[in-house]
């Protein structure tokens, strides 16, 4: 007797982006995850390396899954077999197969609702801004204006804004989401995050199977604001640029929360810029001795306080220079840092740019200066001021009338980028001491 040829089952190409969207939502193994799904782990593989993929294997998923088989497919797949898009909403979750003793944990994980970064363990001060900001958010969320964190690079916005976070997230037991904005990126090396991007960010932190969004920014809004609608959710915008960046992202009306924080003022409507300073000398002390241990007198730690000029970012560099040198006195590094023309040389640890002042004071100035070279080299003219100065000594640095409006804007809008400060009740200006360090750098 001739034996037939077996025939060959047809296969077909799944969408493996959804595939894997549906087996981290469960929180399970590949291996578990195709056991549920009465497949072997071999084709759960090829379903999330989007390798054909028999159709009765297909079908034996997707009746698990609660789907239709043709679903799972990709898109050109779909267009191949001449099938239109498929039946389930791609915000609709299907009946995915969970381990019941970690459910509860694997939903937390693959919804990506619960993103707030760990406090510092060593965080320290800032308690009566801690409380205010809380209330804004907490109690009066949608009867006050959203706080924007505002100050120079290295004064604690991000970690403060994460501090405040966790004190409210109570508030907010739908989401608490974290979004880096990349405001003070470059555009070579790094690039700042879209509104586009940001929205999409935020939609499949709730809906993580969404594959295709908009590609209309308009209506891809309508989308985000759509998801958060009557969420009890908590944003951390943190590191905002423009107000260009932000303005699509808070259209969404409360219960929704957020907070933003950013080295420029925010000219949006119902946004109250906080503008933060440095710490108060007691406060600062205190977060060099967490830092440190026992290392130092309290007269050597205040003076390393003032050569760090109550910079959070400063004092932190500085307490691990010394906790990770326990070869170095005390002394020692302070007289160090009292070179002026050595001190960033010695507010730095190790490689990372995030633990070295120069680099990170550096960005606005950089900012600065691609958006007008003009002002940047009005900018590095004011080091030359050792404390505070009126209007018209800047005007007579840069060579203006102190009645010509524009060096009253350039001021303004140095003030604005947190570049210097201004005293409202003397109507003087000042660089920040490490700030004037990289003015008089800028150039050379």
């Amino acid at each position: 007797m001739v034996r037939q040829p077996e025939r060959k089952r047809p296969s077909y190409e799944p969408n493996k982006d959804y595939a894997k969207r549906l087996r981290e939502r469960s929180g399970r193994s590949k291996e578990d995850f195709a056991h549920d799904c009465n497949c072997g782990e071999s084709t759960w593989r090829k379903m999330e390396a989007g390798q054909p993929v028999d159709a009765d294997s297909l079908k034996a998923i997707a009746a698990k899954l609660g789907l239709h088989w043709h679903d799972l497919l990709s898109e050109a797949e779909r267009k191949r077999l001449g099938i239109g898009e498929p039946s389930a909403s791609p915000f609709t979750y299907p009946a995915v197969p969970t381990n019941p003793a970690s459910a509860s944990s694997a939903s937390l994980l693959a919804s990506r609702l619960f993103q707030l970064p760990a406090v510092l363990s060593d965080f320290t001060g800032r308690e009566e801004l801690i409380r205010e900001v809380a209330r804004r958010l907490g109690e009066k969320v949608g009867s006050a204006a959203l706080p924007a964190l505002r100050g120079m690079g290295g004064v604690g916005k991000t970690s403060l804004a994460i501090r405040i976070a966790h004190e409210v997230k109570s508030w907010f037991p739908d989401a608490q989401l974290y979004l880096e904005l990349r405001g003070t990126a470059d555009g070579v090396k790094e690039c700042t995050l879209t509104p586009a991007e940001a929205m999409c960010r935020i939609i499949r932190a709730f809906h993580p199977e969404a594959i295709k969004l908009p590609d209309d920014e308009k209506e891809l809004a309508g989308v985000y604001r759509s998801v958060l609608a009557g969420k009890r959710a908590l944003i951390v915008l943190d590191n905002a640029g423009s107000e260009a960046q932000l303005r699509p992202l808070l259209t969404v009306p409360p219960p929704v929360g957020f907070l933003i924080t950013s080295r420029h003022v925010q000219a949006l409507d119902n946004v109250a810029p906080i503008l933060l300073d440095g710490l108060p000398p007691e406060e600062a002390l205190s977060l060099l001795r967490r830092i440190m241990g026992a290392r130092g007198t309290r007269h050597e730690l205040l003076t390393l306080v003032e050569l760090c000029c109550r910079l959070p970012l400063a004092l932190r560099v500085a307490g691990d220079f010394l906790r990770l040198k326990p070869d170095w006195p005390v002394s020692q590094y302070i007289k160090a840092l009292e070179v002026e023309g050595e001190r960033l040389r010695w507010l730095k640890v190790g490689s990372d740019p995030e633990k070295d002042v120069e680099v990170v004071l550096k960005l606005s100035a950089a900012q600065l200066v691609r958006d007008s070279l003009e002002r940047g080299t009005r900018w590095h003219l004011l080091h030359i001021f050792q404390g505070d100065f009126p209007l018209a000594a800047a005007a007579a640095a840069w060579n203006a009338d102190e009645d010509d409006l524009g060096v009253l804007n350039d001021l303004s809008d140095m003030e604005n980028r947190s570049l210097i400060t201004f005293d409202p009740n003397t109507r003087r200006y000042r660089l920040h001491d490490l700030m004037r360090l990289i003015a008089e750098g800028l150039f050379g």
